[in-house]
Order: C-alpha cells, then structure tokens, then sequence
C-alpha cells in the first residue's frame, strides 16, 4: 500500500472505523474471547501445539489485516469513481 493510501487507511482506521463496529461490538468481543482461551489452553498442553496455535493465531490476523486493508482500497476505489461521475 502505497503512502497516501496508507495514511487514509490508518486514518480511517483511528477515526471512523468503530461507527461500522458498534452492531458487532459484542460478537467481536466473544470471539477475541473465545480466540484468546482456545490459544491459551493448546499453549499449555505442549510446546509444538503452543507453537502451532501461535502460527494459526498470527496467520489469521495477518489474513484479517490484507482482508480490511483491501476492503479500504476496494471503497476508496469505488469513492473515487463515484466522484469522476
């Protein structure tokens, strides 16, 4: 993501993000909930599962961080078109 884009997004991000968020407020806290316990009991049985639960933990949230980052763009691309009409 280039610099402009990413400023809009890291603005967007601080600043207009949580009014899309309040209705999911509370299924977003359950599933940090429910995320948070799950790696935290297979992080206990042993190293190579804690280890593997880690992997799956970040990975998802890098999946998540290219999905919002490429819903932006996407929005910010159909916003300028709308413009050029």
């Amino acid at each position: 993501m280039n610099s402009l884009y990413y400023a809009l997004y890291q603005y967007a991000m601080e600043h207009r993000a949580d009014q899309f968020l309040v209705e999911n407020k509370q299924d977003e806290l359950e599933n940090l909930r429910m995320v948070e316990q799950s790696v935290h009991a297979l992080s206990a049985m042993n190293p190579i599962t804690a280890d593997h639960a880690q992997r799956i933990y970040n990975g998802l949230n890098t999946i998540s961080s290219l999905h919002q980052e490429a819903a932006f763009l996407a929005g910010l691309s159909i916003g300028v078109e709308l413009h050029s009409i």
